[in-house]
């Protein structure tokens, strides 16, 4: 068995005889044959060279898991044709992990949800079907009731059920109408057991704001906060260290905060920062508000804001300046036991993580990537981190659920008592309280003035202060998605078959000068 190879003048023939094991390789040029010291060397030089790309074709899928840094391979919940919206997390009492999400088909929205026990997930469950369909918000109190929101149409609806019975449709009540509502709205409890809700108005009467005192049986309103239309994103906290109700939102590429001063009673909304922004994001930690935004086109980035537990806003920090516009999602936050923060936001095709130690912010991870990816969510216990967002490859949107185990614990806030404990009415109307309006104070509208918080000691003058850079240079991203079949063979397997042509061509180059 022989093989004839070509290079320039010269012509290579390899033999292979039947009789001699394939390790024996004879080599012969112009029928000079290589001497038995040559042929050990060059066999030794081969052995190396293919040895060596071998351990890089097996490495190169090994060095992309390890990539990933903790964040575990993605779980596909949900996926197909169908565009795949606004999902929300969260975890109950009892460990166990809920996903809602909105999937937009011809003929109209469809609201899901899956739960996870013992790493196991459930099947999907329709909850719900209409022409439009907004952001679901979820939250559950320490009696393990997991209570839902969500709007249809420009009207906020109310359901409920008992967390372990979350994938049970009957145990699911029915649709309650609680008051006018668009966009992606916001739900907490307080400390006291009060469900508190905000929305959007859809008239363009600012933010309507809802409690239940009584564990979602009944539905007041107050005055509307603002006034104005183009508000969007709104979120909301309970800073344990003043008992208050926070909020933040985005009203006309512009990000305001407002928080509860007594009762019922709200402060006037504060503008965060004269540089414009999207959909902002609000953690309460012990003694401290965090508050982070996405820039824009026109003023890139990631920016963070910190509100003291003594009314005084910190100076505005950018960091991630290379950053593009930030449609694709509120950055997610958590902080830990020792204080770092943690941080999920996306860009550009990809799923970052960063954290913000002692030392400053570090460099941003990119443990995920696609041809999009939006709609950020996670959940966060003492164990670790579960996110979920969508990625879009093609024509397809997937749903995608990924965690991280820390050796820190997360903080987590207590789950409140509702005030007042009511069963739960399986498949049956709540039923739609009037609006009542509480006795508080005529808000101040905007204007496009700066408004200030009543007792800041700032005067309102560092919400002025532009944003610093504190990640000034590009963020370069690592590989991160497993390789193809084709890159194994490009990079991998091909370059130490040039590698071993080349060795080869320089002996017999050599040998053909003598």
């Amino acid at each position: 068995m022989a093989a004839f190879l070509s290079c320039g003048d010269y012509r290579f023939v390899v033999f292979l005889p039947h009789h001699i094991p394939k390790r024996h390789i004879w080599l012969n040029i112009e029928g000079e044959e290589l001497s038995m010291q040559e042929m050990r060397w060059l066999k030794r030089w081969l052995c190396a060279v293919l040895l060596a790309g071998l351990c890089l074709t097996l490495w190169i899928p090994a060095a992309q898991a390890r990539d990933r840094k903790g964040w575990s391979e993605p779980v596909e919940l949900a996926g197909g044709e169908s565009a795949i919206h606004t999902p929300a997390l969260i975890e109950d009492i009892f460990g166990m992990l809920h996903v809602f999400w909105v999937e937009q088909t011809a003929s109209g929205d469809r609201l899901y949800t899956r739960s996870r026990h013992d790493g196991k997930w459930s099947d999907a469950l329709l909850l719900d079907e209409q022409v439009k369909i907004g952001a679901p918000q979820a939250v559950v109190d320490a009696r393990g009731v997991l209570h839902l929101l969500y709007t249809v149409n420009g009207v906020v609806f109310a359901r409920r059920v008992e967390a372990a019975q979350s994938t049970v449709s009957l145990a699911w009540s029915t649709p309650g109408k609680i008051g006018n509502g668009a966009g992606n709205g916001a739900l907490a409890m307080d400390a006291f057991g009060i469900l508190r809700a905000a929305f959007a108005d859809p008239n363009g009467g600012g933010i309507l704001l809802y409690y239940s005192t009584d564990g979602q049986q009944w539905w007041m309103q107050n005055y509307p906060l603002t006034e104005g239309k183009g508000i969007e994103n709104i979120r909301m906290t309970f800073f344990p260290a003043t008992n208050q109700t926070m909020l933040i939102w985005e009203q006309q590429g512009q990000i305001f905060f407002a928080a509860q001063q007594s009762g019922e009673v709200w402060s006037l909304p504060v503008k965060l920062s004269e540089t414009p922004g999207v959909t902002p994001n609000l953690l309460a930690d012990d003694n401290r508000v965090v508050a982070l935004w996405n820039g824009v086109p026109e003023s890139r980035g990631r920016f963070y804001r910190v509100l003291s537990a003594n009314r005084v806003w910190q100076a505005v920090e950018n960091f991630a300046p290379a950053a593009g516009n930030g449609t694709a999602g509120a950055p997610q936050i958590g902080v830990d036991a020792n204080g770092i923060l943690h941080v999920l936001t996306t860009d550009a095709g990809c799923i970052w993580y960063v954290t913000r130690t002692t030392e400053g912010w570090q460099r941003p991870f990119c443990f995920d990537e696609a041809q999009e990816i939006h709609s950020p969510t996670w959940a966060f216990d003492a164990q670790g981190l579960r996110a979920v967002y969508v990625a879009r490859q093609g024509t397809t949107q997937h749903l995608l659920f990924s965690e991280k185990l820390l050796d820190i614990p997360m903080k987590t806030t207590p789950l409140p008592i509702p005030a007042t404990s009511t069963p739960i009415p399986s498949a049956t109307p709540l039923p739609t309280a009037s609006p009542t309006l509480s006795p508080t104070p005529q808000p101040v509208q905007i204007h496009g003035e700066v408004a200030d918080l009543p007792g800041k000691t700032d005067g309102g003058s560092s919400a002025l202060v532009g944003a610093s850079d504190v990640l000034p240079t590009e963020i370069s991203r690592e590989p991160t998605r497993p390789p193809t079949l084709l890159e194994l063979v490009v990079f991998g397997f091909l370059p130490a078959v040039a590698v071993v042509l080349l060795i080869v061509g320089v002996i017999l180059y050599k040998k053909s000068a003598l």
